[in-house]
C-alpha cells in the first residue's frame, strides 16, 4: 500500500508497508481505552492512514458522516482481531483528530504555499482538493485562522509531546525521568505519577551530542519553578490528607483546574474527566488510572470468588466500568497478560492486601496490585510485561519469578484458597498454555506461610491494620531464643495449624458500580519511621525449613543467627566510615540472608555487605563501588547516573590502587577490577565463554570516566556448573583478590582450570558467615 516517496531527510508519506505475521495483529487497549502495548505505534499509524484515505477531505470534519467513522472502526476490528466495541467512541474522537490534523497541515504545507496536494498523496481526489482550496482560502476561513494563531500565541506551558503524545512519553518515562533527576535531584522526591509525567512532557530534547551515545532532556526555567511547587504541594497535601481527595491534585492545586481544552497527562480526545480514573468527574467514583491493560472480566454469571469464564481478545467485552472492591487478605491469584488475540495465565502467586502501597520504596500506582509471583508459564517468559510493572529488574515475564511487582489488577484473577492447587493445571489443560516453571533455588512459598502484609523496604510500608487477617492466639511471631531454629519452626507449623480453618478470602471478584462511594486514600509516609509490625515473612518458613535437612555446622550456624535477628525480617547494616561519599544504609531481607544456606542465588544487598566488609580489610589498597548503582539496566537507562558513582568514588579514593566493581546482568554476577596506575583492567567472570570487554555494559563507563583506555583482561577462573553459583564466587573473588592477590599480582593471580566445586562454596559460607554475625551482630561467641 506505498503511497508515495520522500527527499532524503524528511519524513514521508505513511505507507505502513511492514508484514506482520498473524499473531502480531493484535492491540491492547488501556482503562481509558488508549491504544497501549508494543503493536500501539503500528495501529495508530494504520488506522491514521485508514482516516486520511477514507474521510471526503472537502467536507467538514464535524459534519462528515458517522457511519464512515465507524465502518473504519469495524475494518479495524477485522484486521487487528479486535474482540470488541468499547473503544469505538474514542477511536471515533481519535478519528475526528487525525483528520483535523491532516487539514490543518494540507492548509500550511500547500494551500498557503500554492501547491497541489495531489502530487503526494496519491489518494486525494482532484475534485475534492479543489474544493478544499476554495473553502481555505476564503476571508471567512483567513479571519478564522488569525484567531487561532493568536490564542495558540498565548499559550504558556505548552507540552512537548511529539507524534506520539502523552502515551509516548509514558512510554519513555524509565528513560527521560533518570536523566532529569539527575540533572534536577529536587525532582526524586516528587512522587506523583501524573505530576512526573507532566514534567517530562516539559522537557525538551537535545538531540546527542558528537560522543554521546543518548540523546539528553532539558527543562524550561518555568517549568523548573513549577517543579518546585509541585513538590512543596505534594507534601502538604499527603501531610493534611487532601492527596487525591475530591477534585484535586498536586498539578490542579499548583496550575488550575481541569477541564476539557486543558485536560494535561491525558489526550484530549479523553478529556479532564479521565484524569485518574474519574477524579475530575462529578458524582464518579475514583477508580484506576491510566496503568494497565483493559482485560475485564464478565461478572453476570460470576461467582463471588472463582471467575471462569474464559477471556478473549486483548481487550474483552465488558459490562462497564468495573469497580474492584479492596483485597483484605493475601489471596492466591493468576496474572493474565494478552497475547495475540487472545490473554492467558503467564503466571500465579499472592495477592497483597490493598492497604499495603508500597514497593519497594514507591508508592504502587493506582488500579495495580502487589503481587509476589510464586511460578511463571515457562511457553511465555520472554514475553514483555505490562509497562506498570516494568523496573530494571523485571522485564519479561521470566524475571518476575520469586518476585514482588505491581500488576494491574483488572488482569489479575484471583481464585479460592480450596482451588489453588487446582487452578494451575486447570488453567494449562483447558488453555494448552505449557507447563508451570518453579525455577527458584528455595521452596515454593504456599499461602499457609502467610499472616499478614510483607515488604522488601519494610520501613516504608504502612499497613491499615483493620485489614489485617488475624489469627486466633498469639502465634504470628518466630519465637526465637533459647530453642533457635528449631522452636522457630514449631512455632510456623503452630500458626500453619491454628490458622488453616480461619482464613477467609474477602477479595470477591468486583460487581459492576460506576456511582460507588469507596476511594482509597493514599497512606502518609514518613520514611524516618518504622512501623510496628507483627508478621511471619512468607519466604522465611520455607527456608527454614529446607534448612532443616541441611548438615550439621550449618544448622548450627542458622541458630546462631536466628537467635541474633529474632522477629526482625531484616538486618540493618550500615556502610563503613570513608567507603562511600556519605554513609549507605543496606537492608538485608532475611529471607534473602538465609539463601546463602541453601546454595540458592543471592540478593544484591548480600553481596553489598560482603564488599562492605572486605573494604575494612586491613592493608587493603581496594576501593568498592556500590553494586545497587553501577548494574546493567542502570548501564543502559542511566548511564549519566552510573558514570557520577564512579567520579565520586575515584575522586574519594584516589590514592587507591585498586577499583572493584561486583557487576550484576541479566541475573549473572561477574566481577570487574581496574588498575588506574597500570591501565589494567580484569573481569572475573564464571560463564566467560564468548566473551569479550564488549559484553560488559561497565567496560565503557569506567573507561569514560577514568579517561583511560584500559588493557582489559579476560581472566583465567573456575567456571560454574549450574546458574546459581556465580553470586558465591564473586564473594569469594573479591576475598582472594583483597586478603593475597592485590600484594602479589605475579604469583597469586588466578589462572585456574575446571568447575567451581560444591563443595568449596560449602566451606566458603562456613568460613565467612561467621565473620558476618560477628560484625554485624557484635557477637562474642567463637
Amino acid at each position: 500500500m506505498v503511497i508515495c516517496t520522500s527527499r532524503r531527510g524528511k519524513r514521508g508519506c505513511a505507507s505502513f508497508s511492514k508484514k506482520f505475521a498473524e499473531k502480531d495483529l493484535y492491540i491492547i487497549f488501556d482503562i481509558n481505552n488508549k491504544p497501549v502495548g508494543p503493536t500501539r505505534k503500528y495501529f495508530m499509524s494504520w488506522y491514521g492512514l485508514m482516516v486520511k484515505q477514507r474521510l471526503p477531505l472537502h467536507i467538514k470534519t464535524g459534519k462528515v458522516p458517522k457511519k464512515l467513522i465507524d465502518k473504519i472502526w469495524k475494518e479495524a476490528k477485522a484486521f487487528w482481531n479486535i474482540q470488541t466495541d468499547e473503544p469505538k467512541d474514542l477511536m471515533r474522537k481519535k478519528a475526528i483528530k487525525i483528520s483535523t490534523n491532516f487539514k490543518s497541515r494540507l492548509v500550511t504545507n500547500f494551500v498557503n504555499k500554492g501547491k497541489n496536494a495531489c502530487d503526494k498523496y496519491s489518494f486525494i481526489k482532484v475534485d475534492e482538493w479543489n474544493e478544499f482550496v476554495t473553502q481555505k482560502t476564503t476571508p471567512e476561513f483567513k479571519e478564522i485562522s488569525e484567531k487561532a494563531k493568536a490564542n495558540a500565541a498565548k499559550q504558556t506551558s505548552v507540552p512537548r509531546l511529539g507524534r506520539s503524545g502523552w502515551t509516548g512519553i509514558e512510554e519513555k518515562a524509565d528513560f527521560i525521568w533518570p536523566i532529569l533527576v539527575e540533572k534536577y535531584p529536587l525532582l526524586d522526591k516528587m512522587k506523583n505519577e501524573r505530576s512526573r509525567l507532566y514534567i517530562m512532557g516539559r522537557a525538551k530534547r537535545i538531540k546527542k551530542a558528537k560522543g554521546s551515545e543518548t540523546d539528553s532532556y532539558e527543562l524550561p526555567l518555568d517549568a523548573i519553578t513549577t517543579f518546585g511547587d509541585l513538590v512543596r504541594v505534594e507534601r502538604e497535601m499527603i501531610a493534611d490528607g487532601s492527596y487525591l481527595k475530591e477534585k484535586d491534585d498536586p498539578l490542579v492545586r499548583v496550575l488550575g483546574s481541569e477541564h476539557g481544552g486543558r485536560s494535561r497527562t491525558v489526550s484530549e480526545v479523553i478529556g479532564a474527566t479521565r484524569v485518574h480514573g474519574g477524579l475530575y468527574k462529578n458524582g464518579r467514583k475514583r477508580a484506576r488510572n491510566d496503568s494497565g491493560a483493559n482485560v475485564n472480566f464478565d461478572t453476570s454469571s460470576a461467582s463471588p470468588v472463582n471467575v471462569s469464564q474464559p477471556l478473549h481478545g486483548a481487550s474483552c467485552e465488558s459490562v462497564g466500568r468495573i469497580d474492584y472492591p479492596p483485597i483484605e487478605s493475601m489471596t492466591p491469584c493468576e496474572l493474565i497478560l494478552p497475547v495475540a488475540s487472545t490473554t492467558v495465565i503467564v503466571a500465579n502467586g499472592v495477592a497483597w492486601p490493598t492497604s499495603d502501597r508500597v514497593l519497594h520504596g514507591n508508592l504502587i500506582k493506582e488500579g495495580c496490585a502487589k503481587v509476589h509471583v510464586d511460578s511463571i508459564v515457562d511457553k511465555y517468559s520472554e514475553y514483555s510485561v505490562f509497562n506498570v510493572t516494568i523496573t530494571d529488574e523485571v522485564q519479561k515475564v521470566g524475571d518476575m519469578l520469586r518476585s514482588f511487582i505491581q500488576w494491574p489488577r483488572s488482569a489479575l484473577k484471583l481464585v479460592n484458597k480450596e482451588t489453588t492447587s487446582k487452578s494451575a493445571s486447570a488453567s494449562i489443560t483447558t488453555s494448552s498454555h505449557g507447563s508451570l516453571s518453579h525455577r527458584s533455588a528455595s521452596p515454593q512459598i504456599n499461602i499457609d506461610d502467610f499472616a499478614t502484609t510483607s515488604c522488601y523496604r519494610p520501613q516504608f510500608e504502612v499497613v491499615d491494620t483493620h485489614l489485617q487477617f488475624q489469627p486466633q492466639g498469639d502465634m504470628m511471631q518466630h519465637q526465637v531464643g533459647q530453642g533457635g531454629l528449631m522452636n522457630m519452626l514449631s512455632n510456623v507449623y503452630k500458626f500453619r495449624s491454628a490458622s488453616q480453618d480461619q482464613f477467609e478470602l474477602h477479595a470477591f471478584e468486583p460487581e459492576v458500580s460506576p456511582e460507588a462511594d469507596f476511594h482509597p486514600e493514599p497512606e502518609f509516609i514518613d520514611p524516618n519511621v518504622a512501623p510496628a509490625l507483627d508478621f511471619i515473612d512468607p519466604d522465611v518458613a520455607p527456608a527454614l525449613d529446607s534448612i532443616r535437612n541441611r548438615p550439621r555446622p550449618v544448622r548450627e550456624l542458622v541458630d546462631r543467627l536466628s537467635a541474633h535477628v529474632g522477629n526482625d525480617y531484616v538486618i540493618e547494616v550500615v556502610s563503613p566510615n570513608g567507603m562511600y561519599p556519605e554513609p549507605v544504609d543496606e537492608d538485608i531481607p532475611y529471607s534473602e540472608l538465609l539463601q546463602i544456606f541453601l546454595n540458592a542465588w543471592l540478593d544484591v544487598t548480600v553481596l553489598h555487605w560482603f564488599a562492605m566488609h572486605f573494604f575494612e580489610s586491613s592493608n587493603s589498597r581496594c576501593a568498592f563501588f556500590n553494586p545497587q548503582l553501577i548494574n546493567a539496566p542502570l548501564c543502559k537507562r542511566n548511564r549519566a547516573g552510573v558514570g557520577k558513582h564512579i567520579q565520586d568514588i575515584y575522586t574519594l579514593h584516589s590514592e587507591k590502587m585498586f577499583f572493584i566493581a561486583p557487576y550484576l546482568a541479566g541475573k549473572h554476577w561477574s566481577l570487574l577490577i581496574v588498575c588506574p596506575t597500570y591501565k589494567s583492567g580484569y573481569i572475573i567472570d564464571s560463564k566467560r565463554t564468548g566473551k569479550n570487554k564488549n559484553s560488559y555494559l561497565l567496560v565503557s563507563i569506567l573507561e569514560e570516566v577514568f579517561r583511560v583506555r584500559f588493557n582489559w583482561h579476560v581472566v583465567k577462573c573456575k567456571q560454574q556448573s549450574s546458574s546459581w553459583e556465580c553470586s558465591y564466587m564473586v564473594i569469594k573473588h573479591m576475598q582472594e583478590f583483597v586478603q593475597y592477590i592485590q600484594h602479589d599480582l605475579v604469583n597469586r593471580f588466578w589462572n585456574e582450570e575446571g568447575n567451581f566445586p560444591h563443595s568449596e562454596i560449602e566451606d566458603l559460607v562456613l568460613r565467612l558467615m561467621p565473620e558476618f554475625i560477628n560484625k554485624v551482630f557484635e557477637d562474642p561467641t567463637r
